[in-house]
């Protein structure tokens, strides 16, 4: 039996803390989240945003302890025999950041949609009740009978909603459910929450580190500071008039200054011209002219010194290209590399984690990259650690034991093992908080400047590009939109390319 306390607000938070013997994860942490609003709960990666979420669902670690109280509906959630099945998508529901990783690759939509239904309520859905489920989520019932991976991102994590909504909770969770979603695809997925809020009459706990995300959605927010709430109110009062100094930094790291600007036009080290990417045949790299081209007629210059940003929604062909530069698709065309290394083209790889051998330790993995460059003589690793902003003490462990942002200059920092001069840079910030993601960009223009690289920035953040990049490259469906320096591109942009402005910013 729970216990209950007498509230009007759907979930109450009372002095939560979280610890782990005297360390504090959480401490005295006060949150009140209403139906038919969303609630956003932000701060700097490690804040302690998930841990929360995490708690509320009784997600967290053993080794984890609790106290203070969470009241579901006037129900305790901390005690001891809180009967978890018929809280978790039942009462709750809850949306991850990585919607790949939390569906069933080898399992279709139906069979996931289905047995989440009939777990909670011990009966199998119609295949109409489970086309209206999809129907809210703006998917027809054909997705039913499809698998995860035929499926975008955007179309996975509307499926992950169905999932979290399909037993009518009271309160859905959405842990940075955007992070990794086009600024096109991100806007829609915020649309539906705030609109599936409003019409199922459901409390919606929004956790992310991006302030945009907050101005666009949010009704409350709560900033959350080394495990502690440092300040709260509604969205457009703490945006406007925030009284803590951390909560102005937050906001102020908002504003990126333009890194790379006033350039003198450098020597060629790409030179691109009609450049088509087309799709590996049963993993093989040959093609036909009778295959349809992902990427077609692709020309641009890249300047020695001139940083050019890629731009563009999933699927318009960003990475594609990057990874024809590399050898690893099927092409025609030309690319005239004028580099002086053979390896003078590097890949610094978006999922940080996944570019590294988990069997590895941090050294064996830089000294592998060392021995692949040792005719050109090899570089001080420890010093190229302290270019990139990590302690020697790290080269002795293993991925796992690494955080995102150490992982992601263990990559930067075996690329520059090379003696690369292009560096390629798949969604350099998109997991990070603004805070970090300024720190990021400082240090990839300092390691620009020490060792004379050139950037390709792949990302869907127009202000990223604004912030690093001289030239900039729009792509739709494999084709170029609008190409030229940032300056000419904005001041007078294609439609598509204004669309992409205005939902990077998220303005309403």
């Amino acid at each position: 039996m729970l216990s209950t306390q007498d509230t009007t607000d759907l979930v109450v938070i009372d002095n939560l803390s979280l610890y782990i013997g005297d360390l504090f994860l959480v401490k005295d942490v006060n949150i009140s989240i209403s139906s038919n609003q969303v609630t956003c709960l932000i701060g700097e990666s490690g804040a302690g945003k998930s841990i929360i979420a995490n708690t509320i669902m009784g997600l967290q670690n053993k080794d984890i302890s609790v106290s203070g109280n969470i009241y579901l509906k006037n129900n305790d959630l901390t005690e001891k025999y809180t009967p978890w099945k018929k809280v978790r998508g039942g009462m709750i529901g809850m949306v991850f950041q990585d919607p790949q990783s939390s569906l069933n690759p080898c399992q279709k939509i139906h069979y996931q949609l289905g047995e989440m239904i009939q777990i909670h309520q011990n009966r199998w859905p119609s295949d109409k009740e489970m086309s209206n489920l999809l129907k809210d989520v703006e998917l027809d019932a054909s997705f039913l009978h499809r698998y995860p991976h035929q499926l975008s991102g955007g179309q996975r994590q509307r499926i992950m909603i169905a999932i979290a909504l399909a037993n009518h909770p009271s309160l859905l969770i959405a842990d940075e459910s955007t992070t990794a979603l086009d600024v096109t695809t991100q806007r829609q997925i915020l649309d539906l929450i705030k609109r599936l809020s409003i019409s199922h009459n459901i409390a919606v706990l929004l956790i992310t580190h991006n302030l945009n995300v907050v101005r666009y959605i949010g009704d409350f927010v709560y900033v959350l500071k080394n495990g502690q709430i440092i300040e709260s109110n509604p969205v457009k009062t703490l945006l406007e008039s925030p009284q803590e100094k951390y909560t102005q930094k937050l906001i102020s790291a908002y504003n990126l200054p333009r890194l790379e600007i006033n350039h003198k036009a450098g020597t060629p080290l790409l030179i691109v011209k009609d450049l088509e990417v087309y799709e590996p045949v049963n993993g093989v790299s040959i093609f036909t002219k009778h295959q349809q081209p992902i990427v077609q007629k692709i020309t641009f210059t890249l300047n020695k010194g001139d940083n050019l940003g890629i731009i563009g929604e999933s699927g318009a062909g960003k990475t594609t290209i990057a990874k024809a530069l590399l050898e690893l698709y099927p092409k025609s065309g030309v690319i005239d590399n004028f580099c002086k290394g053979k390896r003078s083209i590097q890949y610094v790889f978006q999922d940080s984690h996944a570019a590294l051998n988990p069997r590895y330790t941090v050294k064996k993995t830089l000294y592998e990259a060392r021995d692949l460059c040792q005719q050109t003589g090899p570089l001080d690793i420890e010093k190229i650690f302290l270019d990139v902003g990590l302690e020697s003490a790290i080269l002795s462990k293993y991925p796992h034991e690494l955080s995102g942002g150490q992982k992601q200059r263990v990559n930067l920092a075996r690329a520059l093992l090379t003696h690369a001069e292009i560096l390629i840079l798949d969604e350099p910030t998109s997991a990070l908080d603004a805070a970090t993601q300024l720190e990021t960009l400082r240090l990839l223009k300092k390691i620009k400047q020490a060792y004379d690289i050139t950037y390709i920035i792949i990302t869907h953040d127009i202000q990223i590009v604004r912030c690093m990049c001289r030239d900039v490259l729009v792509l739709k469906s494999g084709n170029i939109i609008d190409i030229g320096t940032y300056d000419e591109v904005f001041s007078n942009p294609h439609d598509y390319t204004a669309l992409l402005y205005s939902a990077s910013l998220l303005s309403k």
